[in-house]
């Protein structure tokens, strides 16, 4: 269920066909993070046999409300890939958008009402508002892990062929806050990298 890279995730396959008898099944949680967890409510989204799947989706069904499975071993991982590579672009986007309005003198908390309330809504907004306010601090996914992701998504397309020039550019914006000691807060931390190209601190 971990997030690594799609190399890893086949060379683990293999190695459990090579033991006899073990059936190896991909399946990171996509959506939801320690909260959903806890509740029961994580998206998963699963490659690998199919009947193996069948075998555990019981088990899996105690912690995701969610589970969509993608047919082979790989597919799983893919799809977090994905989805991880738009929650990055998604948060980038919105903390350079603060960035620019808290020079332009708006308020930090009802630029996040405005945003919120039409078409750039979305759940990392949502998720992520008490951050980006200052009102938590636990981290949910951290800044460095969002990095990994970020990166892993940006070999997966290269070794397609695909360009993935937004990805690569919030990529390295995760990469600039984690080298100023962030890569342990949440990733949205990722809005202090956006205030220091500005000279905020």
């Amino acid at each position: 269920m971990s997030t690594v890279s799609l190399e890893e995730t086949l060379r683990e396959s293999e190695a459990c066909a090579s033991r006899g008898g073990a059936r190896y099944i991909d399946a990171p949680p996509v959506i939801g993070s320690v909260p959903q967890a806890r509740e029961g409510t994580l998206t998963m989204v699963a490659g690998g046999d199919q009947k193996a799947f069948e075998e555990v989706r019981e088990v899996c069904s105690t912690f995701c409300s969610r589970i969509f499975y993608l047919g082979q071993v790989g597919n799983g991982i893919k799809a977090k890939l994905v989805n991880n590579s738009v929650m990055a672009i998604n948060m980038a986007a919105v903390c350079e958008a603060l960035a620019l309005a808290e020079r332009l003198g708006l308020s930090r908390s009802e630029m996040l009402d405005i945003l919120s309330s039409g078409g750039a809504d979305s759940r990392v907004l949502q998720m992520k508002r008490p951050y980006l306010l200052g009102e938590a601090t636990e981290p949910q996914f951290l800044l460095s892990h969002m990095l990994k992701d970020s990166r892993y998504a940006m070999d997966l397309a290269a070794s397609v062929n695909w360009p993935m020039p937004v990805t690569s550019v919030s990529s390295q914006m995760y990469a600039s806050a984690a080298s100023i000691g962030l890569g342990n807060l949440d990733f949205s931390s990722v809005l202090r990298a956006f205030r220091m190209l500005g000279g905020k601190m």
